[in-house]
């Protein structure tokens, strides 16, 4: 089996198959996924750790996230503190590189450096290049979507006084319609960043300094990140000896642009052989058109009782990507 990609979706592949016996060879073309990682905000629910039977190490985990508070133009809509870890916010990097070390104890062999197949090989390819996709598209393996169907989000990571320790903030503000903002834990400090649909791609940046100077959010960078996150429903992965996994596949969160747990679950069905479940694919698809059949966020009425901590957005279309 040969495998392209050593994200998230293509390391745990090479972990599960290996560990089946499997004869796996994985291409990554980054040899310094812990000093380079892929632009992410690492966020991942226990529940789905648990469900593929991982359990990462401490140093691994940038922060363990046991509250949440999400806010609508500033104004607080929900605020939840506990004492269970509900999330873990992931040095990406290095859990894809502890992944990786976990598939060669198995016997599987990294090659760092590109991968480019002229023919189909005879063994068979798994691809997790990520949203870009190159050989995919090479293959004519690729399902059209439009351009809004992705988002670029971008991110500071550094020093600020504006996060706050085991708690995520998400802001659905007027400069990410059809997306939020947000401020995460992370070992240098914290993250801050904003996502934008892809044709506006070069205001995202604006946009953030705008959104952080509003909203009174200061941050001393010292790594500043753009990635592209598609998000809209899955396309068809599986082929006789072609999988496609996780970004690859477009197996994003609609909503949330979360794919580090579509990227664990599709590796995990596809080496048992099985479908995604029913319910996930539904669940895509429902996300996506509801993505597209009501305004986020800022074009909205939000309507909130504290006491059920329920939130209702108000039907209408998908607004222009502008304050």
């Amino acid at each position: 089996m040969i495998i392209v990609g050593g994200g998230i979706a293509g390391s745990f592949m090479a972990y599960l198959e290996a560990k089946k016996g499997e004869k796996v060879v994985l291409y990554e073309r980054n040899p310094n996924q812990e000093k380079s990682p892929k632009a992410c905000s690492g966020g991942v629910s226990t529940m789905w750790l648990n469900y593929v039977g991982l359990k990462p190490p401490k140093d691994v985990i940038a922060d363990e996230v046991t509250g949440y508070d999400i806010y609508f133009e500033g104004k607080e809509l929900v605020s939840y503190r506990g004492n269970r870890t509900i999330l873990y916010i992931l040095k990406r990097g290095y859990f894809e590189r502890w992944l990786q070390q976990e598939a060669e104890k198995e016997g599987a062999k990294i090659i760092y450096k590109a991968f480019y197949p002229s023919v189909l090989p005879d063994e068979h390819l798994v691809l997790a290049e990520g949203a870009s996709g190159f050989i995919k598209k090479s293959m004519g393996l690729d399902e059209k979507r439009k351009l809004t169907d992705f988002h670029t989000g971008v991110q500071l990571i550094g020093e600020t006084p504006n996060v706050e320790e085991h708690v995520v903030k998400i802001y659905l503000t007027k400069y990410a319609s059809t997306g939020y903002a947000w401020i995460f834990p992370h070992h240098l400090g914290g993250e801050v960043g904003l996502g934008v649909t892809l044709p506006h791609a070069k205001e995202a940046w604006p946009y953030l300094y705008k959104w952080m100077e509003e909203n009174g959010i200061k941050i001393n960078p010292v790594i500043r990140q753009t990635h592209i996150i598609p998000t809209n429903y899955p396309q068809k992965w599986r082929y006789e000896r072609v999988t496609i996994l996780g970004d690859d596949a477009y197996m994003t969160n609609p909503l949330t642009g979360g794919g580090i747990q579509a990227a664990l679950y599709s590796a995990y069905f596809a080496s048992n052989n099985r479908s995604l479940p029913l319910s996930l694919s539904l669940m895509y698809k429902l996300l996506y058109r509801m993505r597209n059949r009501f305004r986020n966020p800022y074009s909205c009425t939000h309507r909130t009782s504290r006491g059920t901590r329920r939130t209702t957005w108000t039907r209408g279309r998908v607004g222009r990507q502008s304050p």
